[in-house]
């Protein structure tokens, strides 16, 4: 006789002990995933719809559109184009406007004013009223409007005051 009765007893046990660890496996893998939680950050379009305006909405990249007369006029004094990176750390980096070169400087927002200040032109500290419109399920407008008697925040437009953003 190849197996004797013994030999083929503890084959069964160690199969089923096998079968037995590939389920336990199984179900406490499955567990894992039942259990896991899928936190991912939230995209601009989210952090934007929140009102009252958030600095998280603001940190990041903006195409910089331009200087407006109005809501829908653009301006012919400021024509230049160019984009703003807002940073977490309260930096920030713009191109375009008046000069059409880098602008290094600082922000602060209190949760409707924006605060800018740098070394390069001849106003260091300018401030304008933001307004964010994510109603658009494809993007999220921003637009800044310099306070009464000042130049545009970013573009150092004296003409006039609205700047007009929309996020990368």
């Amino acid at each position: 006789m190849l197996f004797s009765k013994k030999n083929i007893i503890f084959i069964i046990m160690i199969k089923l002990s096998s079968f037995r660890f590939l389920a336990l496996c199984a179900c406490a893998s499955l567990s894992l995933f039942a259990c896991s939680d899928d936190k991912s950050e939230p995209n601009r379009q989210e952090l934007c719809s929140a009102k009252p305006i958030t600095r998280d909405c603001l940190v990041g990249d903006w195409n910089f559109l331009g200087v407006y007369e109005s809501s829908s006029v653009k301006s012919t004094d400021c024509p230049q184009p160019g984009s703003l990176e807002l940073r977490a750390n309260g930096d920030y980096v713009f191109t375009g406007g008046v000069w059409n070169q880098e602008v290094i400087g600082t922000w602060t927002f209190d949760g409707t004013s924006i605060v800018v200040t740098n070394d390069l032109y001849d106003v260091y500290e300018k401030s304008g009223t933001i307004t964010v419109d994510a109603s658009s399920s494809n993007n999220v407008n921003m637009a800044v409007t310099a306070a009464a008697g000042q130049y545009s925040a970013f573009a150092h437009c004296s003409t006039h005051k609205i700047e007009k953003f929309t996020a990368r």
